[in-house]
């Protein structure tokens, strides 16, 4: 639902008050209704033989209803609510938590890559397959109350790895077969699993 982000801070008279427009004005008005209303009555009155007072006394109920009413309109058009703005609200943070991940595979070469989680995650994945020996599968690690949020999610860490040489498809053929880790892919997971020290670590948060 929408809310209005403004507060009202005060009253401030819409105009200058003058005798002429805030007094004689609605007092003529309420008069001239009166009037209007005493020679209405008084016509019905003539007509039915009823007693001379009745309009009077209608013109003055009248008049005095058509006061109160008049001067509770000007009073609520004489004031203007004034506001002042509400300071935007910052915009929910929108940065995606970015891993990279930097390792030497066979003949030393050193590979790097990012992946579209948080560091911690990785480490629960290396945890999981390393220490709880789980595998390493969409269906183990990805879809509703999982790890990771969606097929997709995995597919693109998977596919990272393999990139980096430290995962490799066990039939290139046939990829329904699922995947196995290299030897530096399996020393990467040990290393996550472990829990390396911030100097001694290859993963960085972005």
């Amino acid at each position: 639902m929408f809310r209005d982000r403004r507060q009202p801070d005060y009253l401030a008279p819409a105009r200058p008050a003058t005798v002429d427009s805030d007094v004689f004005v609605p007092l003529l008005q309420a008069i001239v209704t009166a009037i209007a209303a005493a020679i209405v009555a008084g016509i019905v009155v003539l007509m039915a033989g009823w007693s001379w007072w009745l309009p009077v006394v209608a013109g003055l109920v009248v008049f005095v209803w058509t006061w109160v009413r008049l001067m509770s309109e000007h009073n609520e058009h004489m004031w203007t609510k004034q506001w002042h703005e509400r300071p935007e609200e910052a915009p929910a943070s929108n940065i995606q938590h970015v891993t990279r991940l930097t390792v030497q595979v066979a003949g030393g070469r050193l590979v790097e890559a990012e992946f579209p989680i948080p560091h911690d995650v990785l480490v629960k994945i290396a945890r999981g397959v390393v220490n709880a020996k789980r595998p390493f599968s969409e269906r183990e690690w990805s879809g509703q109350g999982r790890l990771l949020s969606s097929p997709a999610e995995f597919r693109e860490i998977r596919d990272t790895l393999i990139s980096m040489e430290l995962l490799a498809w066990k039939d290139e053929e046939r990829r329904n077969l699922g995947v196995d880790w290299t030897p530096e892919g399996w020393a990467t997971l040990q290393r996550l699993a472990a829990g390396e020290s911030q100097e001694d670590r290859m993963v960085r948060n972005v």
